[in-house]
């Protein structure tokens, strides 16, 4: 009986692991992440009105690009080409560009305290994003 009773289990218990384990995103349009950007940013960082009216246009500048990147990467993999490694490099180099003008063009905006705490952030997030990487290799 007992036997009976692991062996169900540890079927069970299998089944579950088994299951593929889907990310659920919510499809949002680049206005919306934009303003749920906005409001995060304000929520952390203690934005005043005038911060956000500043930074906004800059989100959405980022946005643009980011979705330009996003259909051309589409493009690429749609055409089975994949870029070269010169092509990565430059791809690479550009996002760090597009990373520091976006740094320095809100540290014209925020204080010194709030740039501080953006700047944590930003590394959190980018540590989080390494551990992720590293867990989907394993």
């Amino acid at each position: 009986m007992k036997t009976i009773i692991v062996t169900v289990a540890l079927v069970f218990a299998s089944l579950t692991f088994a299951q593929k384990r889907e990310m659920k995103r919510e499809k949002m349009k680049p206005e919306e992440k934009i303003e749920k950007q906005l409001e995060k940013m304000t929520s952390e960082l203690d934005l005043t009105d005038e911060q956000q009216q500043k930074i906004k246009p800059l989100l959405e500048a980022q946005s643009k690009k980011r979705e330009a990147k996003k259909e051309k990467m589409k493009d690429l993999k749609a055409s089975g080409e994949k870029p070269s490694p010169e092509e990565r490099s430059k791809m690479k180099e550009k996002m760090k560009e597009n990373q520091s003008e976006m740094k320095k063009n809100l540290a014209k905006i925020l204080s010194a305290e709030q740039m501080k705490k953006w700047e944590n952030h930003q590394n959190e997030r980018k540590n989080k994003m390494k551990e992720r990487i590293k867990e989907r290799k394993r």
